[in-house]
């Protein structure tokens, strides 16, 4: 994840989320319901779980007492570095092993807040170590990204699947990729290429970040920036469209 955060403590994204409205919607109410504690999104690699997370923690920033918290726990190597990871994350100074747990119990005791936490498949052993705060904190609230369920007590699963391009869609994300590239008006850089529907899902699964596709940039040319010798300058919108692996 980028390393800029936005206000709420969440990582900047460099696109927009399209397609996702009703999911979004949909977790979001299901957050604000008394009886969800601890709401899943599971879904396999690449189906936009952080994504989709993102958008609804940005969402409910304001509806929780004391924000949201974003814990990415992909640099955790073991169910015991889970809970040092929500530690830090919170800005919590490093106790000795026995009494982070309780700390950050302690901590979160009172608060009114969301915590996400984002690739959660690979540490599952620490579920128990979650259980443990969901019981002692009864206003925390927990949103999981992971490809397999946490199998406790509190949890709700939201299936997460990729997103499929409507023809409203393709529109909005081929219009969007325009946009973002400026250097519009500008000639593609096969002639046959055009806002025809393969090519136009294509560039709607760039805009998504869907990483159902080997396609991992996209070339298109400019005639004010073509060289004397006729030979037309490639621009790569890689950057412009960003991309996302979770």
């Amino acid at each position: 994840m980028p390393g800029v955060l936005v206000p709420g403590g969440l990582p900047a994204q460099a696109t927009s989320l399209i397609g996702r409205d009703r999911e979004v919607a949909h977790v979001r109410a299901l957050l604000l319901r008394p009886e969800t504690r601890l709401l899943t999104l599971v879904g396999t690699g690449g189906t936009g779980k952080t994504r989709l997370a993102l958008a609804v923690a940005a969402d409910l920033v304001d509806a929780f007492e004391h924000g949201v918290t974003f814990v990415d726990l992909c640099a955790a190597l073991s169910p015991a570095d889970v809970v040092p990871t929500i530690a830090r994350a919170m800005g919590l100074r490093d106790l000795g092993t026995h009494l982070r747990l309780d700390r950050v119990r302690q901590y979160l005791a009172t608060r009114d807040l969301l915590l996400v936490l984002d690739n959660f498949e690979h540490v599952l052993g620490a579920a128990v170590q979650i259980a443990e705060l969901l019981a002692a904190c009864p206003t925390l609230k927990i949103l999981v990204t992971s490809r397999a369920a946490l199998r406790l007590r509190w949890e709700h699963e939201f299936p997460v699947q990729r997103t499929r391009f409507s023809t409203a869609m393709l529109t909005r994300s081929w219009s969007l990729l325009r946009r973002r590239s400026r250097i519009w008006p500008a000639q593609p850089a096969s002639p046959g290429f055009g806002a025809s529907k393969p090519n136009t899902t294509t560039s709607a699964k760039l805009s998504c970040g869907s990483s159902n596709t080997t396609m991992r940039s996209a070339r298109v040319v400019s005639p004010a920036r073509s060289t004397g010798s006729g030979t037309s300058r490639v621009v790569s919108v890689r950057v412009v469209t960003g991309w996302s692996e979770r």
